[in-house]
C-alpha cells in the first residue's frame, strides 16, 4: 500500500506540477501581451517619449503604408483643381510622397497632435519641408491654426476612430474647406479592427470608437456636404458587406457647395 501511494505521489509530481507551471506561464504571458497591447494602443492614440518617436512611426508605416498608397492612387481626381491640401492627423507622414506625386503643384499642410511625430516627420521629410512642399503643424486637431476656407482638399485617413466627439471634428474640418472644395475621409474595413489586438485594447480603454462607412456618409450629409460617395472602385465590396474583403481602407468623398 505504501509503495502504491509512493508511486501515486511521484506520478503527481511528474504530471500536475508541470501542468501548473504551464498554466502559470500561460497566465503571465497573457498578462504581458495584454499590457503590451494596451501600451501600443495608447501610443498609437498619442505617441510620446522615446517609444513614440522611434518605434511608433515605424509601426504606423508597417500598418498603413500599403493601404494609404493604394487608396490615394485610386483617388478619383476628375473635376478637382487642387492647390492647397490639408492632411489631418498626418502620423508618420505615410501619405506625403503619394500626395505629392498625385498633386504635383499643390502645397501640403499637415497637422498632428504629437510633438514626437512632428519631430520625426521634420527629420524624415527635411528636403520636402525646405522646398516648401510640406509644412508641418503641431496643434489640437479640433482647433487648427488656419483661417476659414483655406483648402481645396481636406483629407483624413484612418483618424475618425480616435475621436469620441465626431461632431466637433466635423465642424472644424468643414471650416477649413473652400466652397467647391473636397473632403476625403478614409476608414478601415471593420474586420480590420476586429483582427488588430491593439485596436481592441484601445476600444476597451475608451480611446477608440470604430466607425463604419455609413457613419462617415451620415456625418458628411449632416454637415451639408454634397455628392457624398465612396470610391467608385470600392462600391461593390462595400455593398456586399463581406467581412474578409481585400479592401482595407475605404475612401468617402464629399464636396462643399459653391454657395
Amino acid at each position: 500500500m505504501v509503495r502504491s501511494m509512493d508511486w501515486l505521489w511521484r506520478l503527481t509530481q511528474w504530471t500536475v506540477k508541470p501542468a501548473l507551471y504551464i498554466v502559470a506561464f500561460g497566465t503571465v504571458w497573457a498578462f504581458i501581451q495584454r499590457t503590451l497591447h494596451r501600451v501600443l494602443a495608447r501610443q498609437l492614440y498619442r505617441p510620446s517619449g522615446f517609444f513614440g518617436k522611434v518605434i511608433i512611426p515605424e509601426v504606423m508605416n508597417q500598418m498603413n503604408l500599403k493601404l494609404i498608397e493604394a487608396a490615394i492612387e485610386e483617388l478619383d481626381t476628375s473635376g478637382m483643381e487642387v492647390k492647397d491640401i490639408l492632411e489631418v492627423g498626418c502620423g508618420s507622414g505615410t501619405a506625403f510622397k503619394v500626395l505629392m506625386n498625385k498633386f504635383r503643384d499643390a502645397r501640403i499642410q499637415a497637422v498632428d497632435h504629437s510633438s514626437e511625430i512632428i519631430e520625426y516627420c521634420n527629420e524624415k521629410y527635411l528636403k520636402e519641408i525646405q522646398g516648401e512642399s510640406i509644412t508641418l503643424h503641431l496643434c489640437n486637431i479640433l482647433e487648427m491654426p488656419f483661417t476659414d476656407k483655406s483648402f481645396d482638399m481636406v483629407i483624413g485617413l484612418d483618424i475618425l476612430h480616435m475621436f469620441s466627439d465626431r461632431n466637433q471634428l466635423m465642424v472644424e474640418l468643414k471650416r477649413q474647406v473652400r466652397p467647391g472644395g473636397w473632403i476625403i475621409i478614409g476608414v478601415k474595413n471593420p474586420s480590420y479592427y476586429i483582427r488588430e489586438p491593439e485596436i481592441q485594447s484601445g476600444i476597451h480603454l475608451g480611446l477608440y470608437k470604430v466607425p463604419t462607412v455609413l457613419d462617415v456618409v451620415d456625418l458628411l450629409v449632416k454637415y451639408g456636404f454634397k455628392d457624398v460617395h465612396p470610391a467608385k472602385s470600392q462600391i461593390n465590396d462595400i455593398l456586399s458587406q463581406v467581412e474578409d474583403s481585400q479592401i482595407n481602407l475605404i475612401l468617402v468623398y464629399a464636396r462643399l457647395s459653391q454657395l
